[in-house]
Order: structure tokens, then C-alpha cells, then sequence
């Protein structure tokens, strides 16, 4: 595609613009949601989503199953999901509109 971009008369920054970063915009978009997944776990949610005993959500959350507070598990845990699901809708609906 790049070469008959090029034999079509683009030069190489039109190309790049018009045929290569649109081919791999869903592969960048797609790594960063899965980078995100993974820091959601190991630094975001921890930080910023902190109890008042100053303990990080998901260790509150194992905590409250483990002490039979099945309940408030369930909300940290539904908590999780829900930042997951925005985050991963908004980098569907940027992918979305690149494509038309």
C-alpha cells in the first residue's frame, strides 16, 4: 500500500499521515488499553481509589471477602469494572471514529 501510495505521487510524510498510522493505530490503541489494564492492578487504583484506612482498593477488597463482607466486596470489585469498562469504551469510540 505504502509503495503505490508513493507511485501514486505522495511523498513519504503524506504517506506515513494517510496510509501507515491509520494501519497501525489499532495495534497502538489496543497495547495501550492492555498497559492500562495491567497498571489499573499495580498502581492507578491502589493510589487513587484508597479506603479510609489508607489500604489500597484491591487489598480492601480481599480483605472484605476474606472477612466474610462479601458484600463490600463486591462493590470494590464493581468499582474496578466500571473504570475498566469507560476506559476501554473511550479508546473503542477514538478507534471507531479514526476508521471512518
Amino acid at each position: 500500500i505504502e509503495e503505490a501510495s508513493r507511485s501514486l505521487g505522495a511523498n513519504s510524510l503524506t504517506t506515513f499521515f494517510t496510509v501507515v498510522l491509520p494501519s497501525v493505530f489499532t495495534g497502538i490503541s489496543f497495547s495501550i488499553t492492555i498497559t492500562f489494564i495491567f497498571i489499573m492492578g499495580e498502581y492507578a487504583v491502589p493510589t487513587f481509589s484508597a479506603v479510609s484506612s489508607n489500604v489500597p482498593i484491591t487489598m480492601a477488597l480481599l480483605g472484605a471477602i476474606f472477612n466474610q463482607k462479601i458484600e463490600l466486596g463486591m462493590a470494590y470489585g464493581s468499582c474496578l469494572i466500571i473504570i475498566s469498562v469507560i476506559f476501554i469504551s473511550i479508546f473503542s469510540l477514538f478507534t471507531i471514529k479514526n476508521r471512518k
